[in-house]
C-alpha cells in the first residue's frame, strides 16, 4: 500500500471559493462500476500472498513459517511431463547456516518413470521441471541470503538410470540400494539432472 504523506495539511477548514473550482468538475456517470471496482480490490486483497522473486510480498504479509509452507506446497505442485510425475513432499529447513531444500521421499514407481524417460532421451520434461525448481530456489534465496543446497531424489532405491556409466553409479550405490538424485545443485549455475546432465 502506498504511503500517503499528510505533511503540510492544515487542520483548519479553508474558505470555500466557488470560482476556484468552477472549471474542475468531475461527473460520475455509473456508481455501480465504482462499487464493483472497490469490491474487486477487497477480493484481491484476500488472496493467498505471493512473491515475485525480488523479495517483495505482493499481497499481504507472511511470517517465516507461512513463507516456508507456501514454498513447500508450491514445489510439491510441480510435476514432470504429461504423466504429471511428482517427486513427493518437499522440506525446507535451515541447518548450520545453510538452507536445505529437499524432496527425499519419491516413490520407486515415480523414480522408475523419470529414469526411464531419461534413458530414452526424453529429458526435456525433466529439464523444464528442474528449471521451475531452480526459479523457486532463487526466490527462496532472496529471503534467506545464505548458502543453500537442493536435492530431489530417493535414498536406498532399487531403481536407477540404466544409461548412467558405472563410474557414476558406483558413487551412489550402497548395500541398501541406489540414491540417485533426479536434481541437485548448490548454485544458480550448478544444477544437475541425474548427476551428469547440466540443467542449463
Amino acid at each position: 500500500m502506498a504511503n500517503l504523506d499528510f505533511q503540510g495539511i492544515s487542520d483548519e477548514p479553508e474558505e470555500y471559493d466557488p470560482d476556484q473550482y468552477s472549471n474542475d468538475r468531475v461527473e460520475v456517470t455509473d456508481e455501480s462500476n465504482t462499487d464493483n471496482d472497490s469490491s474487486n480490490l477487497e477480493s484481491n486483497e484476500q488472496e493467498i500472498p505471493y512473491v515475485n522473486g525480488n523479495g517483495d510480498l505482493k499481497i499481504g504479509e507472511m511470517s517465516e513459517e507461512e513463507l516456508v509452507n507456501y514454498y513447500e506446497s508450491t514445489l510439491e505442485s510441480l510435476t514432470i511431463g504429461e504423466q504429471k510425475i511428482s517427486v513427493g513432499e518437499w522440506d525446507i529447513r535451515e541447518s548450520d547456516g545453510r538452507l536445505f531444500i529437499e524432496a527425499e521421499s519419491p516413490t520407486e514407481e515415480a523414480l522408475e518413470q523419470i529414469f526411464t524417460m531419461y534413458d530414452n532421451g526424453n529429458i526435456e520434461p525433466i529439464r523444464e521441471w528442474g528449471k521451475e525448481v531452480a526459479q523457486l530456489t532463487k526466490e527462496i534465496e532472496s529471503y534467506y541470503n545464505q548458502p543453500w543446497f537442493v536435492d530431489a531424489g530417493g535414498n536406498c532405491m532399487s531403481v536407477y538410470p540404466k544409461s548412467l556409466p558405472n563410474s557414476i553409479l558406483s558413487g551412489y550405490a550402497g548395500s541398501c540400494g541406489y540414491s540417485i538424485p533426479v536434481l541437485d545443485g548448490d548454485s544458480e549455475d550448478g544444477f544437475y539432472l541425474m548427476v551428469e546432465e547440466k540443467l542449463n
